[in-house]
């Protein structure tokens, strides 16, 4: 009767087991979902994240007469202009660039490198990845010496050559003893003028030379460079590694701006530090095969020439004199000269010998102090360059070094500065949020044109910010945000097309759980829970595997009073515990130099005593389940006691302890009180610390909080995978034992 009610019972049984699963699932799945939101959608309650922002910066005429049409996040489009229907390919790229020739078109990106498109068939048809950028910049040899034109005058006003020159001609390799110099050793005769730098790479071109220099420094012991320490210590060197080290140690011994010895490193590009709004990555044609390519970001480690033919790439780095700053923009003047603007001020590039030729910093030659300032910029001729920033006008003339300040009306009386700026044989167009100003080069005509981008719902004229202005055969195309296109004849100012784009499929931000790793030390967190947890777990499973088989086994004064007393302890709450540990722990540490706070061993112990307890109450348990008998049919049989536990007991009982060990580590990964008064510095921090100060010291950022949390699951959830079938076993055994 009973059974035949609960087999009745048992669609009921069986929603409810749904229903308590879906509760459990919901919050993880929720968590994860929104840890790929952004931060703005999650404060402000959003369930979906936010269509892919659809803001417009380039434009083009294919071959066909279509239009190409490309947004920041790398949305193309094809459009028709009698059909209006268009074709669209989504790359998925943030800070994307575009660059078109016939029918190709390269694209730039922060998140996907250097990609190659086909506008015919509007397919991707070529990449290189930041991997490979990587790898090419990893294997160009920086243990030259490049001479640097721009620092030429100032090594000249310092007489740094003749200096130079004089310590390698003359003075002894090896400081206090008499040794012979560098010349003396190569046979080659240093000038006193910014040759010295040549004929120093030509003596480490030769490696035999560079070897009878290292047996003379060789034999001094006291240099303080680490570099120099390590290599000398090493026995097979290759001729880059040796010249690498002729540099440090010429560098030590003879110390001037001319042969200071930089290593360079590649710094992994990172997504979120390359603004995705504005202009983040610039790619330019310096020649018919040669790309250039740069990023808005201070860690890239120069400008890039990509040779679209031989797929090789040279750099200008800081070795070439390039300041440690960020490129804003690329403005090829001809084949021979390209003008790059960046956070500090303005880089004339030699093409041709591919070295810096002048630097022209914000502050000097009647630059502004524009450091760290969004601007935008064209060419007016082969001499001078436009600035725009803000309300203001700058010429500046780079083959002088001489700037001017334009007076312009046009942007009297605007409420937001110049958005973007495009400079024809005839016009200067200046974007806004308010409409675009055409002028001409003299800045007297002033034409201002509002009401371009219009909604076509209501009809209503929209204030949309200009990104970009380009030109589409004889006409000018005007980019706007949320995907409107404005293209205008440029002699009358006339519109002739309105065109809005849709917007993408919402955005998954899966640069937060990057960010998690950049802008948070959520490695230290992560480290410091695997230490501490499994540290916890193998001495709470050896102490409480062999503790409670003794009490489960043996018989011995105090035996109940033991196991009731370990029962007991787990009534008493752990927070009455934190302050006289807390206590105990700053003694130690300032009267013996013990020190328990900011330390794995100071968790470690305290989890340790507290779980340690619990794990021995559920081990005592399991080994009393055990049948007697088979341990006694293994002394029988000539085992000791210790062989008929390691034989008998521990096998039979190790599903239990793999469960019991687990649920510890997992009780020893979720806790905070202890950790968060234990550990008061990053450096010691577990992950729930970790994910506390996630939302609180570092940036209220909850996309952040919800990928930590994410992340903080995978090793719980991993552990469980794991550890399922022994979980399952350890349950159905002690199930029949009990019945």
């Amino acid at each position: 009767m009973i059974k035949k009610h609960f087999k009745n019972l048992s669609p009921l049984w069986t929603v409810l087991t749904w229903l308590i699963v879906i509760v459990h699932i919901a919050p993880i799945a929720w968590m994860v979902w929104a840890s790929l939101m952004g931060n703005n959608e999650l404060m402000q309650g959003k369930l979906v994240p936010a269509p892919k922002s659809n803001d417009l910066i380039f434009a083009d005429a294919h071959d066909s007469g279509d239009y190409i049409i490309g947004d920041r996040n790398g949305g193309l489009v094809r459009y028709n202009i009698q059909t209006g229907k268009y074709k669209k390919l989504n790359l998925n790229t943030t800070a994307a660039s575009y660059l078109a020739k016939g029918d190709s078109l390269w694209v730039f990106s922060a998140n996907k490198g250097l990609m190659l498109v086909s506008l015919e068939k509007m397919s991707v048809i070529k990449k290189q990845k930041w991997s490979w950028f990587k790898n090419d910049f990893n294997e160009i040899d920086h243990s030259y010496f490049t001479k640097q034109k721009v620092l030429q005058s100032l090594f000249e006003h310092e007489n740094m050559h003749g200096q130079l020159a004089e310590m390698l001609n003359h003075y002894s390799l090896i400081p206090g003893a008499w040794r012979p110099s560098l010349a003396k050793v190569t046979g080659v005769v240093f000038p006193a003028d910014s040759s010295v730098v040549d004929s120093l790479n030509k003596v480490i071109s030769y490696p035999e030379m560079v070897e009878k220099v290292l047996e003379v420094w060789q034999e001094y012991n006291e240099w303080v460079n680490p570099m120099i320490i390590n290599l000398f210590a090493r026995k097979d060197l290759n001729d880059q590694e040796a010249r690498e080290l002729f540099r440090w140690c010429l560098a030590e011994r003879f110390p001037v701006k001319l042969i200071r010895h930089q290593q360079m490193f590649w710094n992994n590009v990172w997504v979120s530090k390359i603004p995705s709004s504005g202009h983040g990555t610039s790619i330019k044609f310096c020649g018919d095969n040669t790309l250039c390519l740069a990023l808005w970001w201070d860690d890239f480690p120069g400008i890039a020439f990509y040779d679209i033919v031989n797929e090789k790439t040279e750099w200008i780095t800081l070795r070439h004199g390039l300041p440690t700053t960020a490129i804003q923009h690329l403005l090829p003047i001809n084949k021979e000269k390209l003008l790059a603007v960046s956070d500090e001020g303005l880089l004339l590039i030699d093409l041709v010998e591919k070295d810096l030729e002048k630097v022209f910093l914000f502050g000097e030659a009647g630059l502004p102090y524009l450091d760290r300032s969004e601007i935008y910029c064209e060419l007016l001729d082969d001499d001078n360059v436009l600035i725009a920033y803000g309300q203001d006008l700058l010429k500046f003339n780079f083959s002088l070094g001489e700037a001017e300040n334009i007076q312009f009306k046009g942007l009297e009386g605007l409420i937001s500065g110049v958005t973007s700026l495009h400079i024809t044989t005839e016009r200067v167009y200046l974007g806004t949020s308010e409409g675009v100003i055409i002028t001409d080069k003299n800045f007297g005509t002033v034409q201002h044109i509002d009401e371009l981008f219009i909604d076509v719902t209501t009809n209503r004229a929209l204030d949309l910010v200009v990104h970009e202005l380009q030109e589409i055969g004889d006409n000018t195309a005007i980019l706007g945000a949320m995907g409107h296109l404005v293209v205008l004849e440029p002699k009358t100012g006339q519109v002739w097309l309105r065109q809005e784009f849709p917007q993408g499929m919402p955005d998954l931000n899966w640069q937060n759980y990057q960010d998690l790793w950049k802008s948070v030390p959520f490695g230290v967190f992560l480290r410091n829970s695997l230490v501490v947890c499994i540290s916890v777990m193998l001495i709470s499973m050896l102490v409480a595997t062999f503790g409670g088989y003794a009490i489960a086994r043996f018989d011995f004064p105090g035996k109940k009073f033991l196991s009731n007393g370990i029962l007991s302890t787990q009534i008493i709450p752990n927070i009455l515990y934190l302050i006289p540990i807390f206590l105990t722990f700053t003694a130690l540490q300032q009267y013996l130099a013990i020190n328990f706070i900011n330390s794995w061993s100071g968790m470690i112990i305290v989890y340790s005593a507290f779980f340690i307890p619990m794990a021995l109450w559920i081990l005592q348990s399991v080994f009393a389940s055990i049948p007697k008998e088979l341990e006694e049919a293994a002394l029988l049989d000539g085992c000791s006691a210790f062989e008929a536990f390691l034989k008998i007991a521990l096998p039979v009982a190790l599903p239990s302890i793999i469960a019991a060990g687990g649920y510890i580590f997992l009780l020893a990964w979720d806790e905070l009180m202890f950790a968060w008064v234990l550990s008061t510095d990053l450096n010691s921090a577990t992950i729930p610390v970790g994910v506390r100060l996630t939302a609180g010291q570092f940036q209220n950022r909850y996309d952040l909080l919800m990928a930590a949390t994410t992340v903080a699951t995978i090793p719980v959830l991993l552990l469980f995978l794991l550890l399922n079938k022994r979980l399952i076993n350890s349950l159905s055994s002690e199930a029949r034992g009990s019945s």
